[in-house]
């Protein structure tokens, strides 16, 4: 018995000290898998894991070197420039006592790049008017003012830079207001001539009515009692040999005529248009006719015109107004001409209706006309008498345009 005791003593301690293994309790692999059993590992499960975390590093790796990349890229290399550095605008409306309005063309940076896309306009003034890239500066601010600064901004980039319009000042020289009871005959001269039975330009025609305004009046007869008593009459003034001028913003105020079969007119006659040997070039260098503003009642379209080569070789452009009741209101309606040495620039009320230079620019004085005309593509003259009335004439200059 005793015997049997000590081999089962000796098995258990050899089992003891040869069976049992110390589990060391900082073996992750141990405690990250919940289990008290060893996890066995193979070359190939090794090979497949350790492919696995080398592509996750690589790709670590990449974007954070795609992020240093980033971080070291230059302002010029991410925007193409590193700052604005000119701003060209152009000039869409600048006359005497309205608001001004200029179009923004491009910004140029350092780099030379030339664009527009991206650019931010602002001003420090909040009378100024900014929609998109137009900068509109009210007349009020202008009689104050001989520049505005405005700032152009990058949205993208935050870079800005400054730049300056400056204005144009106009000077006064030469206004008629048609103030008393008798035409200024050292300004105007009175077309007083008879066309034949029919029509004839008549001094009567033309006359102040004391209140401000000169009266062109147009008359028809049904019977004259003789060649001295057409059927038609019409007026008309100029300033020919009394003042002419190259150059400068013309303006008409006045009331058209509300009747067919006519135009009453506003215009110039420049260089040699009105001369039999006008040259044939096909430009209005040497002389030219532009009709400020000619109305036509039958159609509701004022009309505003240029002709060239003369009366034998016409060539003409018209700008029309199309569809524009208003202008025949009753009220009082202005027609302007801008002409540089660049380009011809029409107004209605102070609105641009035509710009051009296709013809070439006149560099010849013309004079001024004011007149009615019978019209027979106008319609039928369908009444006995229809007045136009002309509040004032006025002509402005700048000093570049002296």
């Amino acid at each position: 018995m005793k015997r049997y005791i000590a081999i089962t003593l000796c098995f258990i301690l050899s089992i003891s000290l040869f069976g049992c293994r110390k589990i060391n309790p900082t073996d992750s692999s141990f405690y990250s898998t919940g289990s008290n059993i060893l996890p066995t590992t193979s070359s190939d499960n090794t090979s497949s894991d350790s492919a696995s975390l080398g592509d996750d590093s690589s790709s670590t790796q990449t974007d954070s070197s795609s992020t240093n990349n980033q971080s070291s890229q230059t302002f010029e290399e991410k925007y193409g420039f590193n700052r604005l550095v000119d701003v060209e605008y152009e000039c869409l409306k600048e006359i005497p006592g309205d608001d001004a309005q200029y179009e923004v063309k491009t910004v140029t940076t350092d780099t030379g790049y030339a664009f527009i896309y991206a650019i931010f306009l602002s001003c420090d003034d909040k009378s100024i008017i900014i929609k998109d890239r137009t900068v509109t500066v009210p007349f009020e601010y202008r009689q104050k003012h001989d520049s505005v600064t405005l700032t152009a901004t990058h949205n993208l980039a935050k870079v800005s830079t400054k730049f300056t319009i400056t204005f144009d000042k106009w000077d006064l020289v030469f206004e008629e207001n048609f103030d008393g009871t008798e035409l200024n005959t050292d300004i105007w001269n009175v077309w007083d001539e008879k066309r034949d039975w029919h029509y004839s330009y008549s001094k009567d025609a033309m006359f102040l009515d004391g209140n401000g305004n000169l009266i062109n009046r147009m008359t028809s007869k049904d019977n004259p009692t003789s060649p001295d008593n057409p059927i038609r009459t019409s007026g008309a003034i100029t300033t020919q040999g009394k003042y002419e001028t190259t150059y400068g913003y013309f303006e008409v105020s006045m009331k058209p005529h509300k009747a067919t079969g006519l135009m009453g007119a506003f215009w110039l006659m420049c260089g040699d248009m009105g001369d039999p040997n006008a040259a044939n070039d096909g430009t209005a260098v040497n002389g030219c006719e532009v009709d400020i503003i000619e109305t036509f009642y039958h159609n509701l379209n004022p009309s505003q015109t240029i002709h060239w080569d003369g009366y034998t070789h016409t060539k003409s452009k018209s700008f029309n107004k199309t569809n524009s009741p208003e202008i025949f209101d009753g009220n009082y309606h202005t027609f302007g001409f801008l002409w540089t040495p660049e380009e011809y620039v029409f107004f209605i009320d102070g609105e641009v209706n035509a710009r051009t230079d296709e013809m070439g620019i006149c560099n010849q004085p013309g004079y001024l006309l004011i007149s009615s005309h019978f019209n027979d593509e106008a319609g039928e003259f369908s009444v006995t008498q229809t007045d136009m009335a002309v509040d004032y004439v006025r002509v402005y200059k700048t000093d570049a345009l002296k």
